[in-house]
C-alpha cells in the first residue's frame, strides 16, 4: 500500500443479527472518512467479533467484505484479517484502510469532501461594522 497516494481509514461497530452489514456500512461511511471509498484498489480489512452463540462467524466476515466490495466497485484487492475479542459479545467491529484510488472517481470524492465541509461550516454569520471615527486634527 506504500506509495499508492491517499488513504482512507474507517471504523464501524454493529450489533444484532445484521451486525456485519451494519458495521461495514458504518466503516465505509464513517465520519473519519472525508471522501468516498469508491474506486479504491487496495484495502486492509479487519473484522473483530465476540465468541459464543452470537459471536463472530465466517458468514459475518463474508457479509462485511461483500458490503465493502459493493461500495468500492470492481478491482479491489483485499487483505483481510479476522480477530476474536471475548469482551464484544454480540458486537462486531469492521476496520478498513483503503488506498490506490482511480482518478475516475476523483469527482465523487471531491463532492463528498465539499458536502462534509458545507455541513461543518457555520450556518450564519454576523457582520460587525466599526463606528469608530478618527479625529482629524
Amino acid at each position: 500500500m506504500k506509495g499508492k497516494g491517499n488513504a482512507l481509514f474507517g471504523i464501524g461497530i454493529g450489533s444484532g443479527p445484521d451486525k456485519a452489514i451494519e458495521a461495514a456500512n458504518k466503516a465505509i461511511t464513517s465520519s473519519l472518512l472525508e471522501t468516498s471509498i469508491r474506486g479504491a484498489k487496495q484495502a486492509i480489512v479487519n473484522v473483530t467479533g465476540g465468541v459464543g452463540e452470537n459471536g463472530l462467524s465466517l458468514d459475518d466476515a463474508h457479509d462485511a467484505v461483500d458490503i465493502i466490495e459493493q461500495a468500492v466497485g470492481d478491482g479491489l484487492n483485499i487483505i483481510m484479517g479476522v480477530a476474536v475479542n471475548e469482551h464484544l459479545n454480540d458486537e462486531l467491529i469492521v476496520t478498513i484502510i483503503a488506498t490506490g484510488f482511480d482518478d475516475e472517481y476523483a469527482t465523487d470524492r471531491q463532492n463528498a469532501l465539499n458536502e462534509r465541509a458545507a455541513q461543518a461550516a457555520p450556518q450564519s454569520q454576523t457582520s460587525f461594522e466599526s463606528t469608530y471615527e478618527e479625529d482629524e486634527d
